[in-house]
């Protein structure tokens, strides 16, 4: 049997809540229904054949929303407080739906943190933070927009 190897990608999330937000955002939009967990209540990945992998997330995206060869995709707590993104080798290189998951979570999160960032500057309150990705280069550009009422 062929196990495939986690990776532990190596962006890394400080603010709880916005990775929470980010993940039920994007899951929202691609119909999965994520495992969110609180602190200390982290469970175990399961690999392609269904069996407990030794490494444990407080945020998982199921396998099953990915492909029938995937592992579970999950975000795990450090001892700082971060999370780090854990994803099978497979899935980052062979999965596209698992790609864009992670990149789009990626994406949301730091468009997450800017939107926070701008509402806490009196100068630029009221606007709105826009995230594009450029489909060729994979380069997210985020604009401030105004927002008319």
């Amino acid at each position: 049997m062929n196990v495939s190897e986690y990776l532990l990608v190596q962006t890394v999330y400080d603010d709880e809540a916005l990775l929470r937000q980010a993940i039920a955002t994007v899951c929202k939009e691609y119909v999965i229904r994520p495992e969110l967990f609180q602190v200390g209540e982290e469970q175990s990945l399961h690999g392609y054949l269904g069996e407990k992998r030794p490494e444990s997330a407080q945020f998982i995206i199921p396998k099953r929303y990915l492909s029938w060869l995937s592992n579970d995709i999950g975000w795990q707590r450090l001892p700082n407080g971060t999370y780090r993104l854990i994803i099978s080798e497979y899935d980052q290189n062979h999965v596209e739906r698992a790609r864009r998951i992670t990149e789009d979570v990626d994406v949301e999160y730091q468009r997450l943190l800017v939107e926070r960032q701008v509402q806490k500057s009196i100068r630029l309150r009221g606007r709105r933070v826009i995230a594009q990705r450029d489909a060729k280069t994979g380069v997210v550009q985020l604009r401030i927009q105004n927002v008319r009422v």
